[in-house]
């Protein structure tokens, strides 16, 4: 919660939206900003609402230039880099036989890494898509680059594996 706070404090402070005077004058409240996370951690969203927060655990108070604040803050745990890697990799195990290496269409090729099912099932954001049968302890050995998100190798097959039509994606 204090992340997505002062992640709010910064991008208001720095787009000049904060009355430095401690009182608020017409038209002020307008030129405060919200601010969206999309990390590594988690994504989080944080804002000044315009009614009371009703949940206080989604409730950051604190005073800044003589001015109390009240702002709404949320971490969305299954929406971050490593989760969506974890996603996308369930999604190609879907259907596949666990016993013979896979590869990513949007990694680089030739690379080799190995990794345990629980390390994508294990979490609470995969552990629906759980292949049957299923052993966390075995070892996938799979061609997939988890540093690099840079699309190569068969792009169209990558498009088509999450059933999307990117008109901006580059295939390199």
């Amino acid at each position: 919660m204090e992340e997505a706070m002062y992640e709010w404090i910064t991008i208001n402070y720095i787009l000049k939206a904060f009355p430095m005077s401690g009182v608020f004058e017409i038209g002020m409240k307008e030129k405060i900003h919200g601010a969206l996370d999309l990390g590594g951690a988690s994504t989080q969203i944080s804002f000044m609402p315009l009614e009371a927060i009703s949940n206080k655990t989604t409730e950051a108070k604190f005073e800044l230039f003589g001015y109390n604040y009240s702002i709404y803050t949320h971490s969305y745990l299954c929406y971050r880099k490593e989760e969506s890697n974890k996603r996308d990799l369930a999604a190609l195990l879907k259907g596949k036989d666990l016993t013979v290496p896979i590869e990513n269409p949007c990694y680089l090729k030739g690379y080799m890494t190995s990794t345990t099912l629980d390390y994508i099932f294990g979490s609470p954001c995969t552990s629906d898509k759980k292949p049957s049968p299923y052993d966390k302890k075995q070892e996938r050995n799979s061609r997939w680059n988890r540093k690099t998100r840079k699309m190569s190798g068969n792009c169209e097959n990558a498009l088509q594996l999450y059933s999307m039509s990117w008109k901006q994606v580059m295939c390199i």
